[in-house]
């Protein structure tokens, strides 16, 4: 099992920067009631996944001024930086292969909060352990993972839970089950191949508890139906499959009288259903071609709506940048209350006012290009409305005709293959 060193943490806002450096023996966090010692460990717990969003309350400086901590940590001969923001998007990290000084130059890994904790086990070596639970209201199992937030509740520990029942989180029954467990992985006392056991086993359970309440619920089906007799149950399926081979071939008999009748139709009604059937796939057609247009349509206005919110986001930039003095304003440390001193180097602007330029007016050619293919497309949306029309039209013309024709042509046996029908499927049911 590896160990992680604490190099570095960085408290990071618009206008304020703070370094808080950290050397690899025994570090004394010293200073007075309200002078943020607290705060410090509470930040370095946050960078290494604490699930809770960071809580400002007490804090009026800190959520004035900083949005971002960035935590530089060793393990083995590997170092590691976690970005974190305090305010928006806290369930999600961003993790730098590197030291603090060289992140510019690196593109990070985005991680979810689990993945970091994957991510920090595997990296410290330590074994994932899976543990077999009931599930909450169900004879089923489940599986629950030992996590590095379950180590960690063995190595930061909250000063005001000190002597108080909620010891490591006792009051919490979801951590608290999970306390021995984590102590054992700790210690290395715990099995190498607990997990593939834990998982056969309610794998197992859960296929036996499955097979139960499948044959519990089909002998309570029979039961209240009172056929739970197997024998007697047999010989009444073989007599309904008899009855429906019998209907069946008293189906089979009228249909095949039914065509030595003379009345059967002829070459125009045929050819009458054959044109209307062409008629239908071919609205079908034009109606979804004109539906995957519209669609494109939307597509492109929610482009230009997009275009459109990124525009008003540069003017607003540009009127930060050259219009905000962000020199005139007096900034203080969240931790000891006193003014920050500011250098050049902190008003340096990322992008110059040409580039912000340049990309708005590439914006508003997008939305030229997008305006002048919806266009197009509602061009050709207006052409296939005229051509749905006409072909509903030549429709209609068919089906009355067709009508016509059927009130002259009497179809044969019609009602007595509709009642063998209906009691062939009440027999099926």
């Amino acid at each position: 099992m590896s160990r992680i060193i604490i190099k570095r943490l960085v408290i990071l806002g618009p206008s304020y920067k703070r370094t808080l450096p950290f050397i690899d023996g025994l570090n004394i966090i010293s200073g007075v009631k309200t002078s943020g010692k607290s705060l410090i460990l509470r930040l370095i717990d946050y960078g290494l996944g604490k699930s809770k969003k960071f809580n400002m309350d007490a804090q009026r400086v800190l959520d004035m001024h900083c949005d971002t901590i960035y935590l530089e940590i060793g393990i083995g001969d590997e170092v590691f930086t976690i970005r974190r923001h305090l305010k928006k998007s806290v369930d999600t990290v961003h993790l730098y292969s590197i030291n603090l000084d060289e992140i510019d130059d690196y593109i990070p890994l985005k991680k979810s909060l689990r993945e970091l904790n994957i991510f920090l086990m595997r990296k410290l070596q330590i074994s994932e352990v899976k543990l077999v639970k009931n599930k909450a209201r169900s004879a089923d199992k489940e599986t629950q993972i030992i996590s590095f937030r379950d180590i960690f509740r063995y190595v930061y520990i909250p000063q005001h839970e000190l002597g108080t029942n909620n010891f490591l989180n006792n009051e919490s029954v979801f951590k608290r089950q999970k306390n021995p467990y984590a102590f054992e992985v700790i210690c290395k006392i715990i099995e190498g191949n607990r997990n593939e056991i834990q998982e056969e086993i309610a794998a197992v359970e859960n296929q036996i508890n499955k097979l139960v309440n499948g044959k519990n619920s089909v002998y309570q089906y029979l039961v209240e139906r009172d056929e739970e007799d197997y024998a007697e149950l047999i010989d009444k399926k073989e007599s309904i499959e008899r009855k429906i081979n019998s209907y069946n071939y008293s189906k089979e008999e009228v249909i095949a009288n039914s065509q030595l009748n003379k009345n059967k139709e002829n070459e125009l009604y045929v050819k009458l259903k054959n044109q209307i059937g062409n008629l239908v796939d071919t609205i079908y057609n034009v109606r979804r071609e004109a539906s995957r247009i519209q669609q494109r349509i939307d597509s492109k206005k929610y482009l230009i709506s997009n275009y459109s919110q990124e525009i008003k986001e540069l003017d607003m930039t540009i009127e930060a940048n050259y219009m905000l003095k962000k020199w005139e304003q007096v900034i203080e440390c969240p931790l000891c209350n006193s003014e920050v001193t500011r250098t050049n180097d902190e008003y340096e602007i990322d992008m110059s006012r040409t580039e912000l330029v340049e990309l708005k007016k590439e914006k508003k050619k997008k939305i030229d290009f997008a305006e002048s293919i919806i266009a197009i497309d509602t061009e050709k949306v207006r052409e296939t409305e005229i051509e749905i029309d006409y072909l509903t039209n030549q429709k209609n013309i068919f089906e009355e005709a067709i009508l016509v024709f059927s009130k002259k042509t009497n179809v044969p046996f019609l009602s007595e293959i509709n009642t063998l029908n209906k009691l062939i499927i009440e027999l099926q049911k």
